[in-house]
């Protein structure tokens, strides 16, 4: 075998993934949960093509990340954009569900109706 891993097989991703798959959000489970996130984030999605392209998007990594279990890559690689678009989506998909700016700095101003929206489930995200 040669040297620098080649030919090697590592299970290390598909064990995290695995991991991660067993700690899926009850509220990425559920299409209204998902549907209002999508429209409280992208409230003017039916108008402006920009937060459509943004909501699609958005609700294709929910669905492929989430529902079908793919990788970051495996999603970035559907949706043909970078992993690194994905984890940020992912990042700010978090922030947005915890009431806080897209960017982390911070709370909204205004509350959003998805917040916290499944109570009692310790895996709100």
């Amino acid at each position: 075998m040669a040297s620098g891993g080649h030919g090697v097989i590592t299970t290390q991703g598909a064990t995290r993934n695995a991991e991660r798959l067993a700690r899926i959000p009850d509220w990425c489970l559920n299409d209204t949960e998902v549907s209002n996130l999508i429209k409280s984030k992208f409230p003017k999605a039916d108008k402006n093509p920009y937060q459509y392209k943004r909501a699609k998007l958005w609700a294709g990594v929910i669905y492929l990340y989430w529902r079908v279990g793919r990788t970051r890559g495996q999603v970035a690689a559907d949706l043909q954009v970078s992993s690194l678009k994905v984890r940020n989506i992912l990042r700010d998909i978090k922030h947005w569900r915890l009431g806080m700016r897209a960017d982390g700095r911070g709370l909204l101003k205004k509350k959003h109706d998805t917040i916290h929206a499944s109570v009692g489930n310790n895996r709100s995200f």
